[in-house]
């Protein structure tokens, strides 16, 4: 659980040596990319219930009040933190679908891009749990930055997916849907909520998995197709 034990007093701002002549605008944006590296460092090695504003001023160098100077609160830290393990997913994601015969079948596409997603589970679990086990305190909603740092890495993966850019909410439906069908096998599995089950196994139910949805993706993509290419009214 995330630990909001160390609140704010009256700590000053973390101050850069004296060798440098910075702005203090420029001060405070160095200090909020450490702590906002800092605390992805603390998620990806521990998980999410390590995270506690003080561990994260500590490695940073500076106190804990310093945090909240830059950030609202400790929920708006782990938010960016975890956007950059939603960048590191989409662009794992984009890379790997620049590298597929744009005539490969959309169902092989799917599949291969699904054993992308179950491999940066496994490479970086602490960090990819952590992006599903985060609840904010206060039950906030998310804000709107990070919603759209979300869609960035849906339409990364939906490009690599559909090999073709991601410009309709037909095609961001289908590529959250298919994501959605990958995710809960792999989340699954990692949980053991049934069984132990080992990556090859899980590499296979996701073979399973696009087989049988192999034979209706094409029929939603011209459909999707058909959408995006109605005129205007």
């Amino acid at each position: 659980m995330v630990s909001q034990s160390d609140s704010p007093q009256a700590d000053p701002e973390f101050r850069e040596p004296p060798t440098a002549e910075i702005s203090s605008e420029e001060r405070r944006a160095r200090l909020r990319q450490r702590l906002i590296e800092e605390a992805w460092t603390l998620l990806s090695t521990e998980g999410l219930a390590a995270m506690q504003a003080r561990r994260v001023a500590q490695a940073a160098g500076c106190s804990v009040g310093a945090i909240y100077n830059v950030f609202p609160d400790l929920d708006e830290l782990i938010l960016n933190a975890n956007s950059i393990t939603v960048r590191q997913l989409g662009l794992a994601a984009a890379k790997a679908g620049a590298t597929l015969d744009p005539a490969m079948p959309i169902g092989e596409r799917v599949r291969r891009l699904a054993h992308v997603y179950v491999a940066f589970a496994f490479d970086n679990e602490l960090a990819w749990r952590s992006l599903f086990e985060y609840r904010a305190t206060y039950r906030k909603p998310y804000p709107e930055w990070y919603r759209d740092s979300q869609v960035a890495a849906f339409r990364d993966l939906g490009g690599g997916v559909l090999g073709r850019p991601v410009d309709t909410p037909e095609k961001l439906k289908l590529v959250e849907t298919l994501w959605a069908a990958v995710h809960g096998v792999v989340s699954v599995a990692l949980d053991a909520r049934f069984r132990d089950v080992s990556r090859p196994l899980i590499e296979s139910q996701i073979d399973l998995l696009t087989q049988l949805l192999a034979p209706g993706i094409d029929a939603l993509i011209a459909r999707a197709h058909q959408g995006s290419a109605r005129p205007p009214t």
